[in-house]
């Protein structure tokens, strides 16, 4: 969901995912197999239509409208904790479902004008626990996945209310 007043943009924003770093598994019946791990979260969330996000002398994160800037965005990094389903469909071929939590201990704004002037702000009043309910389907370990977490990015006493849903490809090298 977009926050209000602004459009963040899909295509310009990214995640960059690392989870199951350490994980263990257990075989479900025949053709399933349960994995809980631990991992690693980067998410930018960039604005477009020149919009900016900006902090007020309040410590409320607003959107601001009409400024020309490169770019403004938001950046977390999580702690993640996936606990995951997978089905074997056939040999190699697998498909994936369940949560996963963070803990998101930092998270920054940072707006660019031009190649010298920024404003960065690392105390934006952020969730730091959330949750994404996603799926995935893999063949020969690559995959597509996809996320979405209910969750505003966002405190919303501090700022504006938006979630985060990410679609994209995926290598898994540890499904057997």
């Amino acid at each position: 969901k977009q926050a209000e007043g602004g459009s963040i943009d899909m295509g310009q924003s990214y995640e960059m995912h690392w989870d199951n770093v350490i994980s263990t598994r257990t075989k479900v019946g025949h053709h399933g197999l349960f994995r809980a791990g631990i991992g690693f979260d980067w998410r930018n969330y960039r604005m477009i239509n020149g919009n900016i996000f900006s902090k007020d002398e309040m410590g409320h994160i607003c959107i601001v409208d009409g400024t020309p800037v490169r770019f403004s965005r938001i950046h977390t990094f999580s702690l993640s904790f996936p606990l995951k389903y997978y089905y074997q469909l056939a040999k190699h071929t697998y498909v994936a479902i369940g949560p996963e939590l963070y803990f998101t201990p930092h998270a920054s704004m940072k707006t660019r004008y031009d190649s010298k002037n920024r404003i960065v702000d690392n105390y934006i009043h952020h969730n730091r626990f959330s949750m994404d309910l996603g799926a995935e389907f893999m063949v020969n370990h690559v995959g597509i996945y996809y996320k979405y977490n209910p969750f505003s990015v966002l405190n919303t006493d501090f700022g504006p209310k938006f979630q985060s849903m990410t679609v994209g490809v995926k290598l898994n090298l540890y499904i057997d």
